[in-house]
């Protein structure tokens, strides 16, 4: 299971795993630091931690049953957000990694170009949404990926 919070020397950090493609074509994971600072939203409450506004696209829900056969290797066409509201979904890389997220977590699949991923199959019907996020975002990588090789979306 990932940790969510980290700190860090200005403010707390969330991470979100992310799926990105290399030059090669290869996906792999990454991870990208969302930044946050403390604020106090309400009176004698200790405060959150909020990050600024991300600016979306469009926000999608989504059923998966159970019986959806295997989709194959796959890339998004678009950057895209996906939150679990249920069940837990589980994604391979072209390197071999598999990463699972579990009810509650999220991933940044923005592979828009080569071999793409695979999830693995469920036994449990899934529900997600996607938020589509337009190509400036807040999310910084900071895994080991050099960032030269790194394509986005346009």
């Amino acid at each position: 299971m990932l940790s969510i919070f980290e700190a860090s020397a200005s403010a707390l950090a969330m991470k979100c795993p992310r799926i990105c493609a290399t030059a090669d074509g290869e996906s792999h994971f990454d991870e990208v630091n969302i930044p946050n600072t403390a604020r106090s939203i309400f009176r004698g409450i200790a405060p959150f931690e909020l990050s600024i506004h991300c600016p979306s696209l469009r926000i999608r829900f989504t059923r998966i049953p159970v019986h959806v056969g295997e989709v194959g290797w796959h890339k998004v066409p678009e950057r895209v957000l996906t939150v679990w509201l249920n069940g837990r979904a589980a994604y391979q890389t072209s390197d071999g990694e598999t990463r699972h997220v579990p009810a509650g977590g999220f991933v940044l699949p923005e592979d828009t170009h080569g071999k793409g991923r695979v999830p693995v199959r469920s036994k449990r019907n899934k529900s997600a949404f996607w938020i589509t996020l337009q190509r400036a975002s807040i999310c910084h990588p900071v895994g080991v990926l050099d960032q030269g090789s790194l394509q986005h979306a346009s």
